[in-house]
């Protein structure tokens, strides 16, 4: 897909739901991260709700691509609610979700996101069940 859009300064018009007339540019790169690999918890794995769940992912290899920040998701699986994200630094590996964002019985989608200095960004994830 990246062929049909070569890099450079694409313009957008548009109307919003009341009529008015929008426009803007966007900078399109080609810059595209390698995923992190979440290390912790692992794909499947039983997560207490008695105990912040710790996070942890290894930072992608590539000199070539300056990642700006990271960003953790964890989506409720049964009703695809929102439960907890938080974008973190660069430079980190891990972060905490406060248990109080768990429910036993429950199976999470946690997500680590890797986003580049244009905003390119590539998603990991994995599934695991509150208990």
């Amino acid at each position: 897909i990246l062929g049909r859009f070569p890099p450079g300064t694409y313009s957008f018009n548009g109307r919003s739901i009341h009529g008015n007339v929008l426009r803007g540019e966007v900078e399109l790169t080609h810059n595209i991260p390698q995923a992190p690999t979440i290390t912790s918890p692992t794909e499947g794995q039983n997560v207490t709700v008695d105990e912040d769940l710790v996070v942890t992912w290894t930072q992608p290899d590539d000199p070539d691509i300056v990642i700006s920040s990271f960003e953790v998701i964890l989506t409720n699986e049964e009703d695809n609610s929102f439960k907890n994200a938080q974008r973190v630094s660069a430079l980190a590996n891990q972060t905490t979700i406060p248990a109080s964002f768990l429910q036993a019985g429950v199976e999470y989608e946690l997500e680590v996101l890797a986003r580049e200095e244009s905003g390119n960004q590539v998603i990991s994830l994995i599934f695991v069940n509150a208990v």
